[in-house]
């Protein structure tokens, strides 16, 4: 009997592979009854290896969000604001360090630790100085790689060895197999199949095969069970200031134990719904859609609700709006909105019932196509910024090239006169 050497880390799974994460994340949610999570990723090769075996699991109706950490910063929110949009409460967040410091930087701006998600790492270890900036209420899911005891270790990998040996010879013909070892010639390889015959050589390359089609199997060896902690980021205890890792449970195959955990900006309550929500982009254009300033007590004679901005990060500037601060680096004015287009939109969202983030556009233009992309609504709709517009927005060739129009509820009639002279 031969042994290779490199496949000895294969059969003892002390590290758990990325399929058991996977699982591990799956039995936490099922035992919590939640569901359609999120998975935010980066372009880190463990990332989308674990993106693949999501991607390929279908009960969970799991939505993949691939970002990279490079992209501007504008468009890293508008892709990440998406989430704010649908129905989707729990994100997964798998990537580098920076990476997880830069999407919990801009869900900061986008003002997502409110109490409305629940966030959970898998497993990335932050570093000490971040945890403790971070908002108290992130969870982590954390593999136990000291679980299984070095002599049991021993005996589980005895054990898995022999199971998979044993399947491989019951999978193969002795019958071939012999005939071939009775006539087979010596041959010369490299280490390590130095003097092994050719069949020998043949037994070892399936016996191979079979050892590392074990070990990327989505089941594990046997005798091998993975063991992940949940770990859960509270407020510190003896400071007051920042927040600590604590251990709220474990996770070991289909074995879920949880004790209390403290959520995002709602501490031991747990998490609210919300209802689907959408930015509308608008621009001014009486009487389809005016604008006038709030009266005394905040709120409006007229329309509704809206946002002047003066910067392209729409979404964090809503986010500043709710929280009722203002960011010197991007601006806003908060106005009422109204006019036939207002009305039209504020019926369909309360037939759709879903909630509404109404802005007026930077420049105020419905847009145009320049040679460094379109310009008003039309540029805001296609970089993310916004998901629709309710606005006296002609129709035009070039524009349905890049928007779907709803039918139209407005005809003008303009007249063009000449002189007959």
């Amino acid at each position: 009997m031969y042994v290779d050497n490199s496949l000895l880390p294969d059969l003892v799974v002390a590290n758990p592979r990325l399929s058991d994460l996977w699982e591990a994340a799956t039995s936490f949610i099922s035992a919590l009854e939640w569901c359609q999570p999120i998975l935010i990723h980066d372009d880190s090769p463990q990332a989308l290896q674990l993106a693949h075996i999501v991607s390929r699991d279908h009960q969970y109706q799991t939505m993949g969000l691939s970002l990279s950490a490079n992209l501007p910063r504008h468009h890293f929110q508008n892709r990440l604001s998406g989430i704010l949009h649908t129905v989707r409460r729990l994100i997964f967040v798998s990537g580098t360090v920076n990476f997880a410091k830069v999407v919990f930087s801009h869900g900061e701006d986008l003002d997502m630790f409110n109490g409305e998600y629940i966030w959970i790492l898998l497993d990335i270890p932050l570093p000490g100085n971040l945890s403790e900036s971070l908002r108290p209420g992130l969870l982590s899911l954390r593999p136990d790689f000291l679980r299984t005891p070095p002599k049991q270790l021993l005996v589980n990998f005895v054990k898995s060895s022999i199971a998979v040996i044993s399947e491989f010879f019951k999978e193969t013909n002795m019958t071939s197999s012999a005939a071939m070892l009775a006539t087979s010639a010596p041959i010369q390889c490299q280490v390590p199949y130095r003097n092994l015959s050719t069949s020998q050589f043949e037994l070892h390359r399936q016996l191979k095969e079979k050892l590392e089609s074990s070990r990327l199997s989505q089941r594990s060896l046997p005798g091998v069970t993975p063991f992940f902690y949940v770990e859960n980021l509270v407020p510190a205890k003896k400071t007051g200031l920042g927040a600590q890792w604590k251990r709220v449970g474990f996770i070991n195959g289909s074995e879920v134990q949880i004790n209390a955990i403290f959520w995002p900006g709602r501490g031991y309550k747990g998490v609210s719904e919300q209802n689907k929500r959408l930015r509308v982009a608008l621009a001014e254009a009486p009487p389809f859609v005016m604008t006038t300033p709030l009266i005394e007590n905040a709120t409006c004679l007229l329309g509704i609700v809206c946002l002047r901005v003066f910067s392209t990060e729409v979404a964090a500037s809503f986010a500043d709006m709710e929280r009722k601060v203002v960011n010197a680096s991007r601006g806003y004015e908060v106005v009422c909105c109204s006019g036939l287009s207002v009305d039209l939109m504020i019926n369909v969202a309360m037939d759709l019932e879903i909630e509404i983030q109404v802005y007026l556009v930077v420049d105020g233009t419905f847009g145009a196509p320049r040679t460094t992309g379109w310009t008003g609504i039309v540029g805001d709709l296609l970089d993310g910024s916004a998901d629709l517009s309710f606005a006296p927005l002609s129709v035009t060739r070039q524009r349905s090239r890049h928007l779907d129009f709803s039918d139209p509820y407005f005809f003008s009639s303009i007249s063009k006169l000449s002189s007959t002279k």
